[in-house]
């Protein structure tokens, strides 16, 4: 067959394989019915729902972003690799020599890091190489009786309180979902230790940012079942702040009546949530919050987009977003964290 003969039969071969094409499994959801991408809520997603719920729906129906610049990169590879080190590092420095330790906690921290080695957010001192050097600060802080040796990371069920995840069954299709950074146990008193490590990028260090974190008061709910008979946990905020070079930390206790509100928050959240569906749909123009247009200096992904036809915008929904395929170390169902 030569070349004319072959566009000759191309027409043919694409109706043929038409069909094919066009077996995508896209779910049409009954009117009324909510989109299960709604339902997956984490601490990060309701933040954004109450900045706004525009961004919070294209968000979740997968609309496309505008491209992030590399200091946007930096700046979460940076903070995901100073997690990973830290928790490694206390994982580990109780069961090996402590040196081996460090060294295993700079090799995560590399596997860790997403972005070009040499990338590097100078404004905010952000790179892998700073990275590496606030993890040495770490180590001194900790020789010099940070933690203090009785503190050392949890077990449960076998395995270290590191990244601990969990889901919580809000019913109709809701599910709250979360990672704890670390657990620590005391091996005198036996008292459990939220630590949760951040980086800032702030000159200077405002703790009432982090006082009533929903974030904190819900993994103390969520370790108050694993571990029951305490009634109030400590959660101590470990933060670095990248100018200043230097850590800072802050603890707040999480009071059983702070854990309760946060129960009934999630609910009504929920409720939100719902009500916005039956009042715009899923496809519509959910409420635009305009004063969250600009965050931290950066103007929104969805800039200028947002006002757009939705459905022209958003990914459809397919079969395999029905239901979530993840493994959560704990489980639960909200009557069980309320009872």
């Amino acid at each position: 067959m030569n070349y004319l003969e072959s566009l000759d039969n191309l027409p043919n071969f694409l109706d043929e394989a038409a069909p094919t094409a066009l077996m995508i499994p896209v779910v049409q959801l009954e009117p009324g019915q909510i989109d299960p991408r709604f339902g997956r809520l984490s601490y990060s997603g309701l933040t954004t729902l109450h900045a706004c719920p525009r961004k919070f729906q294209l968000d979740k129906l997968q609309a496309e972003k505008a491209a992030q610049d590399i200091s946007t990169s930096v700046t979460f590879a940076y903070g995901h690799a100073i997690g990973e080190g830290i928790q490694q590092y206390l994982i580990n420095r109780s069961v090996v020599d402590e040196q081996v330790a460090f060294d295993t906690a700079l090799w995560k921290m590399f596997l860790a890091w997403d972005c070009d080695l040499l990338a590097e957010n100078d404004k905010q001192k952000k790179s892998f190489f700073r990275a590496v050097a606030t993890m040495l600060q770490f180590r001194h802080l900790i020789r010099e009786g940070l933690l203090g040796n009785e503190w050392v990371v949890a077990e449960f069920n076998g395995k270290p309180a590191a990244e601990l995840s969990f889901r919580i069954d809000l019913g109709d299709g809701f599910y709250y979902r979360g990672y704890v950074d670390l657990v620590l146990r005391n091996t005198v008193t036996g008292e459990l230790l939220i630590l949760e490590i951040k980086t800032s990028s702030a000159n200077y260090v405002n703790h009432y940012g982090y006082k009533n974190s929903a974030q904190a008061i819900g993994y103390s709910v969520v370790l108050d079942t694993i571990a029951p008979g305490t009634s109030s946990y400590s959660v101590q905020y470990l933060v670095y702040m990248t100018k200043l070079e230097r850590f800072e930390p802050f603890d707040f206790p999480k009071t059983f009546r702070q854990r309760v509100q946060w129960l009934q928050d999630l609910m009504w959240d929920k409720k939100q949530i719902a009500d916005m569906v039956a009042f715009y749909g899923n496809d519509g123009v959910w409420q635009v919050r305009g004063e969250s247009c600009t965050d931290f200096g950066k103007v929104c992904e969805y800039m200028d987009m947002c006002g757009m036809d939705t459905s022209r915008m958003t990914a459809p929904l397919l079969e395999t977003q029905l239901h979530e395929d993840k493994e959560y170390q704990f489980e639960f169902t909200i009557q069980e964290l309320l009872s």
